[in-house]
């Protein structure tokens, strides 16, 4: 047969090879690490993701969670210096924080200098620069980052709080050029009141807060986690370097 009648088998051999060849490059590459920070709520979003990802040869889930810490007290769990050493252990390519729902305290510069009051001017101006020096050591390794708002809780006041926090993460990441979730109306009504459960198409009732009207269940982390791993799926699928970030401003 003359060449030219045997071109298009040839271009389509070709093809077959080289999507076989970016198949076999792509399962041979390592898998990239998705390190989880945060609280309690952190530690169940990160547990639910890594059961998510498990047949994911794309991603790994290092937890690195931990329950009762809070950024802004240092001196319970040195968040600042867990995520530098997690950077340099870890390698993360991804990051999922979630933080908030212990920061609601008086912070102190440091030894025994007088207790700065939550959400007066100076206790936001020092939050800003604990939160600036834990996202240093992500943004010199280039580690994309996806911030998990805190949802709406069952006490008002609370969920005052929560929502004062988030405008502070929302603002640092929109700063850097990195992703915020807002998870808020994901548990609350058309209102915008907080709801403990929500009602399938199928008509089942399904449970996605405890019983203190601030944690998830098991449910309602997996909502929490199907969002991120969207989230870190399609910044995968994008394939653009992660922004050098710079430090918010106050």
């Amino acid at each position: 047969r003359p060449l030219l009648a045997r071109r298009p088998l040839l271009l389509a051999g070709l093809a077959m090879v080289g999507g076989r060849a970016a198949w076999a490059e792509q399962e041979a590459a390592p898998p990239q690490t998705v390190a989880v920070y945060g609280d309690s709520m952190a530690q169940g979003v990160g547990h639910m993701l890594d059961q998510s990802l498990q047949r994911d040869r794309r991603f790994r889930v290092v937890n690195r969670g931990k329950p009762a810490t809070a950024l802004g007290q240092p001196g319970n769990h040195n968040w600042i210096e867990a995520v530098r050493a997690s950077v340099r252990q870890d390698r993360p390519g991804y990051s999922v924080m979630m933080f908030g729902g212990n920061d609601r305290l008086a912070m102190r510069r440091g030894g025994n200098t007088p207790h700065i009051p939550f959400r007066s001017e100076a206790w936001v101006e020092l939050y800003r620069e604990r939160l600036d020096a834990m996202l240093a050591p992500l943004a010199e390794a280039q580690v994309r980052i996806v911030w998990v708002g805190y949802p709406i809780a069952r006490e008002p006041r609370y969920s005052g709080d929560m929502a004062f926090l988030n405008d502070i993460y929302r603002q640092a990441m929109q700063a850097r050029g990195q992703v915020f979730i807002d998870t808020w109306t994901m548990f609350a009504d058309e209102q915008g009141r907080f709801v403990p459960e929500r009602r399938t198409p199928q008509g089942r009732v399904t449970r996605l807060r405890t019983e203190d009207g601030i944690h998830l269940t098991a449910a309602g982390y997996d909502m929490v986690a199907q969002r991120v791993k969207t989230t870190i799926e399609e910044m995968h699928a994008a394939r653009t370097p992660a922004p050098v970030a710079a430090p918010a401003e106050g």
